[in-house]
């Protein structure tokens, strides 16, 4: 899941927690595997969540053969990732623009458009942790990108860590106000 996500922190068997981060893709279009189990009616699209498509990966088998690995393969943009280990573990991950992203203010963005660092204002109906959907208006800077996030009038809130928050941003499928601050001159 973590071609997906852009970034995780493992648990290696020892116990010890290291952090992957974006180190670059293969250059194919990314194929959503999620639109790919709605369209072929393994799940409806109301119900489709990254824990459904997590669990639907993992009851269908991940060994070589197996549908939920088969499913895997059908996304044919790659991530490459590379190891940091001199990040604050209370930090979160490292976005694309190389610095940790800061929890419902880091924006993922088409970089073939606009420039990391740039402000942009949002305000807009979104959901929260606590399941509850709230007015939103707040500064948001362009942080890091995605292989999915394509046009002008896309984002991708940064929500923080963990499976709340996981399950938060997996939620997100709302049409917010996004207005960029471009500096003059």
């Amino acid at each position: 899941m973590i071609q997906v996500q852009g970034s995780a922190r493992v648990v290696l068997p020892d116990g010890t927690s290291k952090r992957l981060v974006y180190a670059g893709r293969n250059g194919h279009p990314y194929e959503s595997i999620g639109r790919i189990l709605v369209s072929e009616g393994h799940v409806p699209l109301a119900d489709m969540s990254l824990d459904v498509l997590k669990d639907w990966v993992r009851r269908a088998g991940q060994a070589p053969g197996q549908a939920g690995r088969m499913l895997l393969y059908r996304n044919p943009s790659y991530v490459f990732f590379k190891l940091v280990e001199d990040v604050d573990p209370a930090a979160g991950p490292i976005g694309g623009e190389g610095v940790p992203l800061t929890k419902l203010r880091s924006l993922a963005i088409d970089r073939a458009i606009w420039a990391y660092g740039l402000p942009f204002w949002m305000s807009g109906d979104l959901p929260m942790e606590n399941g509850a959907t709230e007015k939103v208006q707040r500064l948001m800077v362009a942080q890091d990108t995605g292989s999915a996030i394509v046009g002008a009038a896309r984002g991708d809130i940064f929500y923080g860590s963990g499976n709340s928050a996981g399950q938060t941003a997996a939620r997100v499928r709302h049409v917010v106000d996004l207005f960029v601050m471009i500096p003059k001159g």
